[in-house]
């Protein structure tokens, strides 16, 4: 894994990921089939994969060694508090009939995130990301 991941380009590895990711919800959130639904669901799960190892790789190339396990932590919260406002919160618009809003609103917001990530790692020519 290690050698895959020192040839990708990791700009455009995180960036994709996260852009395949927003799809990925935003398809969950518009789907009228619970199938279709299972199989977005683990589409984004291998997406999700992605940006993790695409982010641990960035961290390990610029972060000092004695830092990485307090920046994993960092990283891990996000992604915990990440989830539990793109999956826990459609759980409570369900008795409203919403339960779609927040998939959209995260798929959005993934979207974003994938754009800014990549102009982000072309500013930062330092670390040779």
């Amino acid at each position: 894994m290690v050698f895959i991941i020192s040839k990708l380009n990791l700009r455009y590895f995180v960036s994709i990921s996260a852009i395949l990711t927003a799809i990925a919800i935003i398809l969950i959130g518009s789907s009228t089939s619970l199938n279709a639904i299972y199989v977005i669901s683990g589409l984004n799960g291998i997406f999700t994969v992605g940006i993790y190892v695409g982010i641990m790789a960035i961290l390990s190339k610029s972060v000092p060694a004695s830092l990485l396990p307090y920046s994993n932590k960092i990283m891990s919260i996000g992604g915990s508090l990440y989830n539990v406002v793109a999956y826990g919160l459609p759980a409570l618009f369900v008795d409203f009939g919403l339960w779609r809003v927040p998939f959209l609103i995260a798929g959005g917001l993934s979207l974003i995130f994938g754009v800014l990530f990549f102009i982000a790692l072309t500013r930062m020519k330092k670390y040779n990301v």
